[in-house]
């Protein structure tokens, strides 16, 4: 895989074998209708410095990449509007799928907030910096976790704090671990659910950008398939569950964006819920209070969703999941797989720790915002 970057001096793009690249600073930012500058608009720029081009702001936002990363003694830059060629949509797949390495493989990233003034004195973090759109949309969630060195600079560039000065105020805004805005690594070990729930308050243009600006978050590689609609997010929890045997991937909350997926909203029957609803093991209709036709009348008060999340909106309530310690831990981590006749599931109980009210929940009830759900076997 190569990558384009930009020269500081010439503003000309130059490929490179992405293994042997050099140093290289790299952007994070927000994008402007219409005031980006294309990979073809970028080449017709190097013959001729009077295109129309370099009146946008889109452009000013490269020239001030290049001045920045000049003061921090690089040679060249990568900005996702012109290094990456749009018209080839083989090029386009293959380079969101190298995002995430090259955003953390970067010697530094500049994080721009066009909506943000820096108050030149006392804090610099204030609430105006923590509304800004930087921080609430998808593409932008791996462009703050993978960079090793990340600084903020405000819409006239100055510069406002870096990643690991602000980590405390950070991690209270976007609720991502402090480890992992430490060290990107640190989030291979907490649960999908866990990690899918950073992106659930942000949004992408296009939705199927729901899914494909999250590949880095768990090391996927998959093919992008714009016109998809809804599906890609589908497709990306079918691979994550090809390449990973973490359970947590179906403690999602159905009621948000995946409303339209349940066939109805009504609270659990008492009976089903008390003791974490062991349904995977033994049928209601074995308990002589219970009969067989009581039991399936039952099941219309149930919420039915499908075995996949619509968004990663549905997963803004696993914020504090974490895998259960001690000998119980292996529960957390039962095989399953998707076959051609749907999830096959593992017969055991599966057990996770949710934080704040110090609860255990079975993995045969999951815990929901609203509702106790249950798979029926």
């Amino acid at each position: 895989m190569s990558i384009r970057l930009i020269d500081v001096k010439t503003l000309r793009l130059k490929s490179f074998n992405s293994q042997k690249a050099p140093p290289y600073a790299i952007l994070s930012h927000t994008w402007v209708e219409d005031e980006e500058v294309s990979f073809q608009e970028m080449c017709e720029i190097a013959d001729n410095l009077s295109h129309p081009a370099t009146t946008r702001s889109g452009y000013r936002k490269i020239e001030e990449t290049c001045h920045q990363a000049t003061k921090h003694g690089l040679e060249y830059v990568w900005v996702d509007t012109c290094c990456i060629d749009k018209s080839s949509s083989a090029e386009l797949s293959e380079a969101i799928n190298s995002m995430f390495r090259w955003y953390r493989d970067a010697a530094v990233c500049f994080a721009y907030l066009s909506d943000y003034s820096f108050p030149g004195s006392g804090n610099a973090w204030n609430r105006k910096m923590e509304e800004c759109k930087w921080f609430t949309r998808g593409w932008c969630l791996q462009e703050l976790i993978a960079p090793k060195q990340l600084i903020f600079y405000d819409k006239d560039w100055k510069e406002s704090g870096s990643k690991s000065e602000l980590n405390k105020v950070i991690a209270r805004v976007t609720r991502i671990d402090h480890s992992v805005l430490r060290d990107h690594k640190a989030m291979y070990l907490l649960p999908v659910a866990r990690r899918m729930s950073w992106a659930s308050s942000r949004i992408t243009t296009r939705v199927e950008d729901n899914a494909y600006c999250l590949l880095g978050i768990f090391d996927i590689n998959m093919p992008m398939l714009y016109g998809e609609g809804d599906k890609a997010f589908i497709r990306l929890q079918e691979e994550i569950i090809r390449r990973f045997n973490d359970t947590s991937i179906f403690l999602f909350s159905p009621g948000t964006s995946s409303a339209s997926q349940c066939s109805s909203t009504p609270q659990a029957p008492r009976q089903y819920t008390e003791s974490g609803i062991n349904l995977l093991h033994e049928p209601p209709w074995d308990d002589s209070q219970l009969s067989a036709a009581n039991y399936l009348e039952d099941l219309s008060s149930y919420q039915f969703c499908d075995m996949f999340a619509r968004s990663p909106a549905d997963f803004h309530a696993c914020g504090d999941v974490t895998h259960r310690d001690g000998s119980r831990a292996p529960f957390d981590r039962q095989d399953f797989s998707v076959t051609n006749r749907g999830v096959q599931l593992g017969k055991q109980l599966l057990w996770f720790d949710w934080g704040g009210g110090g609860s255990t929940a079975l993995f045969g009830g999951l815990p929901s915002v609203a509702t106790n759900m249950a798979f029926f076997v």
